[in-house]
């Protein structure tokens, strides 16, 4: 008969959320997450197979998470500029905690080739599928409302704020002071006029 769990999977995922961020998901070590998540080896194998699928768990959690607080406000009913302009400085906001490990698991997920997989891509690839197209939505209602009178492109500003959230992603990663930070975010807004 199998031992219960005597640990919460939730909060060991959290953990090895951080852990992934800050040394990067190849450069996280066994070690490290046993650490970080107070649970030994066996068990960490016993309940995510490996370290794989530990990664994989904790970027399904990270995408949840972040269609939560950025995606979702895009997509809600008569959402445009000022949901556009609220994800945005939440982002950098979101950044800036320096409670939370700085930069974006799916950004990091993607950029690692050692841990790729199908799987992974694919969260990733759909978590920016969603963005644009919640930016995208916004955009248009903007622009039909005369809220944004940009002259570029719907399609080619839903892109540029994937940028400004890969961007913003980066300058974090890399120390960058929040100040400037802000500043590039203040500086991405004025795009939609």
């Amino acid at each position: 008969m199998a031992r219960p769990r005597n640990f919460d999977e939730t909060r060991v995922v959290d953990n090895a959320i951080k852990a992934f961020i800050e040394d990067g998901p190849s450069g996280a070590s066994l070690e490290k997450l046993e650490l970080v998540t107070g649970v030994g080896r066996k068990s960490l194998y016993n309940t995510f197979g490996d370290k794989h699928g530990l990664l994989i768990r904790a970027v399904e959690k990270f995408q949840l998470d972040s269609i939560r607080n950025y995606v979702e406000p895009l997509e809600a009913r008569g959402a445009g500029k000022p949901e556009i302009e609220s994800v945005v400085l939440q982002l950098a906001e979101d950044m800036a905690d320096k409670d939370c490990s700085s930069g974006c698991l799916l950004f990091l997920s993607a950029q690692d080739t050692r841990l790729a997989s199908t799987q992974v891509d694919l969260l990733v690839k759909n978590y920016f599928e969603r963005l644009r197209k919640g930016f995208l939505k916004c955009i248009k209602r903007g622009v039909s409302r005369g809220e944004i009178t940009s002259t570029m492109s719907p399609a080619s500003l839903a892109d540029f704020f994937i940028g400004v959230f890969v961007g913003v992603s980066n300058m974090s990663r890399s120390g960058i002071t929040d100040k400037a930070i802000t500043s590039f975010v203040e500086v991405s807004l004025q795009e939609l006029r």
